[in-house]
């Protein structure tokens, strides 16, 4: 059978989304990473630079996309057949792209990163291993804390818990003062982090309401410092940002480091299940 697979590359976000929406939505939750950077580049809740927007179809019928915001950003695709991943790496290598990294479903993801190292003589590093968790309804765990928006006021203490973060979950790869500062300044500026106090209005744990996109949100940044550990904070704050997120969605996602068993177990806790797993790989 005549197959006609074709490419095609597009201009803005807006045009990326008009093709492919439908798409990465037929599985929301799981694709919340590509749809929700392709809805934030277009309501320009974040910058980029050198912006990647693509989309593979076979026959007219779309097989899979990728896009990137930024160039120290990896590239993010969809589930696809390993042909459409030629054809998109065979792209990427006539314009002459250079790729930081890349992340997505487990298989196809593997698969680009062997081929794109191949093709490019070049090693790659694991940087993370994640568990993709959805839920429609929150189990909160008893608690009469209180949750504030994180504002100007408090952007010292977030700006600390944001690095820490940083240091924590991305052991394999150092963020300078001048991204974290950026990273806390557009979730002010966004009004999408949120801080929890206890009972003696301290401040003990951090969470971000990120990467919205039409029936879903993602809960992100889920902070708590060390010596505060231990203390169900994390939970706390968890359940209180999904609730806010589901009072206006039908689903809340989250994306769990797979090698760190306690996370996981809390968020199943408070009514969370895993649907899939990505994996991010840098390329040196």
């Amino acid at each position: 059978m005549f197959t006609n697979l074709v490419i095609k590359e597009f201009q803005d976000s807006e045009k990326f989304l008009f093709s492919t929406e439908n798409f990465l939505s037929s599985n929301e939750t799981f694709y919340n990473l590509k749809l929700g950077i392709a809805i934030s580049i277009r309501d320009k809740k974040i910058e980029i630079s050198d912006p990647i927007y693509v989309g593979i179809y076979e026959n007219e019928k779309i097989l899979g996309c990728a896009l990137r915001s930024n160039t120290d950003r990896p590239i993010a695709i969809s589930n696809m057949p390993n042909y459409a991943i030629e054809l998109l790496i065979n792209f990427l290598l006539e314009k002459n792209i250079t790729l930081n990294g890349v992340v997505g479903a487990v298989e196809p993801t593997i698969y680009f990163q062997t081929q794109w190292c191949q093709y490019k003589k070049i090693n790659s590093k694991l940087i993370m291993h994640l568990g993709v968790y959805e839920t429609q309804e929150i189990q909160p765990p008893i608690n009469n804390y209180s949750l504030i928006l994180g504002t100007n006021d408090n952007q010292e203490i977030i700006l600390k818990f944001v690095k820490n973060f940083m240091s924590d979950c991305f052991t394999e790869k150092q963020y300078t003062d001048e991204e974290i500062l950026k990273i806390t300044e557009r979730h002010i500026n966004n009004k999408s982090i949120y801080l929890l106090k206890n009972n003696n209005d301290d401040i003990v744990s951090m969470a971000a309401s990120t990467r919205g996109s039409k029936n879903s949100g993602t809960v992100s940044l889920v902070y708590t410092p060390n010596e505060l550990r231990g203390n169900g904070y994390a939970s706390i704050v968890t359940a209180l940002v999904s609730q806010k997120i589901l009072n206006e969605k039908k689903y809340v996602c989250l994306f769990t480091d797979l090698t760190n068993p306690t996370s996981n177990s809390i968020y199943q806790k408070i009514g969370y299940q895993k649907i899939g797993e990505n994996i991010h790989f840098d390329f040196e």
